[in-house]
């Protein structure tokens, strides 16, 4: 069954929505704005976003600019009410995938949606979206980490440290290059946040690969 998420702040959208692909075969997940929706997204692998452009808190192209950080590939269909060309540049320029214009025909979403989703099928898988190392596989598109084919939760921010960890793998990653990555420039908090998710980290992945750099940072040691 195809999981969709679908970020709209209209309810009466969002239950039209569901509805009509629940009616359909489809598994849907809600949220309310930008930033339910990525949060959303962290915590389940789908197959295709709906979100609408314009949201409260996060706004829907803050929110693919977000999503496209971790997943280059789920296609993403955005529902707008704005009809001017430089809006829909904005949105295929942040990574859309298609335009579907408010006030919209179901069918024709329907329709919209499975050719997104026929295109994603027949794309060959490519190996620039895995990482593997060992009993470790990162499946970057759908923002998943195996361990012995088993998958593991992550955090947003452990998905990030381990991603950044081991595409250097080799290299030291300083403690204050790894705080900025997670937290931003502007991070006043305790520093030592960073060696709790290093923790974390190394019991999901059930592995000794990251490695501690004593006063300096962390490594990744890759086994092939």
């Amino acid at each position: 069954m195809k999981k969709i998420l679908i970020v709209e702040d209209d309810k009466d959208i969002i239950g039209l929505l569901s509805f009509a692909l629940n009616s359909r075969g489809f598994e849907t997940i809600e949220a309310g704005d930008g930033r339910q929706g990525l949060k959303q997204f962290t915590n389940n692998p789908v197959d295709l976003i709906i979100t609408d452009a314009m949201m409260p808190n996060v706004d829907g192209y803050e929110f693919v600019r977000e999503v496209r950080k971790f997943n280059k590939t789920v296609p993403i269909i955005m529902l707008t009410a704005l009809k001017a060309e430089n809006n829909e540049l904005e949105g295929f320029e942040v990574g859309v995938n298609d335009y579907v214009s408010k006030p919209f025909s179901i069918e024709i979403l329907i329709k919209r949606i499975e050719s997104q989703l026929n295109k994603c099928h027949h794309q060959p898988e490519s190996l620039e979206d895995r990482i593997v190392d060992g009993n470790l596989l990162i499946d970057l598109s759908r923002y998943s980490i195996y361990v012995n084919d088993v998958e593991v939760k992550l955090t947003k921010k452990e998905f990030i440290l381990l991603v950044e960890l081991i595409e250097n793998h080799g290299k030291v990653i300083t403690r204050e290059r790894l705080i900025t990555l997670l937290w931003g420039e502007n991070y006043f908090g305790d520093t030592r946040n960073i060696d709790t998710h290093i923790k974390n980290l190394r019991r999901k992945i059930e592995n000794d690969r990251i490695k501690t750099i004593k006063g300096i940072g962390y490594m990744y040691e890759k086994t092939n």
